[in-house]
């Protein structure tokens, strides 16, 4: 006669990860709440991340750009143009250190 197979252990209705989930679920609650409560007060009704003078600071860089190669430009026109009159007076230095860097 076959012997009677054992019987399944009963479940409980508290499993391990179950009872984890119990406590774990409030204080993950907990610590958003802490998060979002920090946040309202350092924000203070602020926004914090406004990038709505980023268009602004984009142009104000553009136009200083420009501004410097502008005056870029002119101080060169007056070097050479200083370097032209030195030549033209008979300044042999001037030739010279023109000649050597060509």
């Amino acid at each position: 006669m076959p012997s009677p197979s054992p019987s399944p252990a009963p479940m409980t209705p508290a499993t391990p990860s179950r009872s984890v989930w119990r406590w774990l679920a409030p204080v993950i609650f907990a610590v958003a709440g802490l998060l979002f409560t920090t946040s309202f007060q350092t924000a203070r009704g602020t926004d914090l991340r406004s990038d709505r003078g980023l268009p602004g600071l984009i142009d104000a860089g553009t136009r200083a750009v420009a501004d410097k190669a502008a005056r870029v430009t002119t101080l060169q026109t007056q070097i050479d143009d200083l370097t032209a009159a030195a030549a033209a007076r008979g300044d042999t230095t001037v030739s010279k250190l023109t000649a050597s860097a060509r």
